[in-house]
């Protein structure tokens, strides 16, 4: 038991992830647990196979699932994540439906794309994560284009990707990998590009005001404060990483 438990996290928190020079003896680690029982008939299906690898696939998967189902109402990741009207902007932005399709239900709209996020996993545009939008002149449905600014800023605003709950939830219910590989992709073209991004734009005027946060970059990487949003993003990217 204590060899099985040595490995346990390891392969939890990997989630089948390989790390370099880490040598793991799968067929070990299985002939060290108990197969008997009702729940592992598919585990122990694999590894009468040989196919230890499907093995610790499926046993990790069960792991995680359970862990899921242990905490995924805690921490603001509640049932809400499985919701159509969040689950209709991960679509989106999955490539899933075009943002034309997502905005025909205008009423259930609860984000809309200037940021040129949407598309499937290395076939969107390039994002642009600054943008003004007091600027934009296609919003997409003539009905979005009468809102007040504030209701767009609003609509626009990715609450520091609090739609991950939404894709881990959609991932998990469908076992579709564009899921998980978009919201890795988003998660990585913003750590890349935003920071240099945001200081291009403060660089363009000695004069940057709060405003020009508000309405065009919505991050603010110049204050310490922003350590709290920093947190918060940190936070969604974790647990979007760890649940997939």
């Amino acid at each position: 038991m204590l060899k099985v438990a040595r490995h346990i996290f390891l392969i939890v928190l990997l989630c089948g992830f390989q790390v370099i020079g880490y040598s793991f003896d799968a067929k070990s680690f299985l002939e060290g647990m108990n197969l008997s029982g009702p729940e592992m008939i598919k585990v122990r299906s694999f590894a009468e196979k040989k196919d230890y690898n499907a093995a610790l696939k499926s046993w990790r998967d069960k792991i995680v699932q359970r862990f899921r189902e242990h905490d995924f109402g805690e921490y603001g990741w509640h049932g809400y994540a499985g919701h159509s009207t969040p689950c209709g902007v991960v679509n989106m932005l999955t490539g899933v439906i075009t943002p034309k399709q997502y905005y025909k239900n205008a009423g259930k709209v609860i984000f809309i794309d200037i940021y040129k996020l949407s598309g499937a996993p290395g076939k969107g545009a390039k994002a642009n994560w600054i943008v003004d939008a007091r600027k934009i002149k296609d919003w997409g449905s003539p009905r979005f284009a009468k809102y007040p600014i504030q209701e767009k800023l609003v609509k626009t605003d990715f609450f520091n990707f609090e739609f991950s709950k939404s894709f881990v939830y959609m991932y998990w219910k469908s076992g579709n990998e564009t899921y998980y590989k978009k919201l890795l992709e988003l998660y990585a073209d913003f750590s890349a590009n935003n920071y240099d991004e945001f200081y291009k734009q403060v660089k363009k005027t000695t004069d940057f005001y709060d405003d020009d946060v508000k309405y065009i970059t919505r991050v603010d990487w110049r204050l310490n404060t922003n350590g709290l949003e920093t947190g918060w993003r940190l936070k969604n990217f974790m647990k979007g990483i760890a649940g997939m």
